[in-house]
């Protein structure tokens, strides 16, 4: 039998038993963690990479800047530079981890079979992070 009493006042809630000022930083989630710099520029916690490598059948290769700080990544821009160290493409700001390139020279004409060096920029926090020098192969 369900007994529903009526004309009583309703039952006074329980007061608080902490606030969150109160709690001990124990208690508290841990806070995100922070981009560390090496003193050649690279971003602990970042990876930086680009697939396919090397780039073989294809006229395209995707940058990409992974680890467990890519979701605090605002945006990447790339510089690809022959052996001799001229620079050869320089690619704009795009938003986001992920940058295509379609083999291309900053004239547009795609460039030829070699290796090739790049270094890879992430914005994070409003401070760009470099990647260290690496390798790309194409080989069409």
């Amino acid at each position: 039998t369900l007994m529903i009493p009526y004309n009583q006042p309703p039952p006074t809630p329980a007061p608080p038993t902490a606030s969150v000022n109160e709690l001990s930083s124990d208690l508290l989630p841990p806070l995100p963690p922070a981009v560390s710099m090496t003193p050649g520029g690279a971003a602990g916690g970042l990876i930086f990479t680009n697939e396919p490598n090397p780039v073989t059948d294809v006229h395209t290769t995707t940058f990409m800047v992974k680890g467990a700080l890519a979701s605090l990544v605002e945006a990447i821009k790339v510089q690809i530079f022959d052996l001799s160290g001229k620079l050869v493409y320089r690619s704009g700001e795009v938003a986001g981890t992920r940058l295509k390139w379609h083999t291309n020279n900053n004239y547009g004409a795609y460039l030829a079979n070699g290796v090739y060096l790049y270094r890879l920029y992430a914005q994070v926090n409003g401070k760009w992070v470099a990647s260290e020098v690496k390798k790309l192969v194409i080989l069409r």
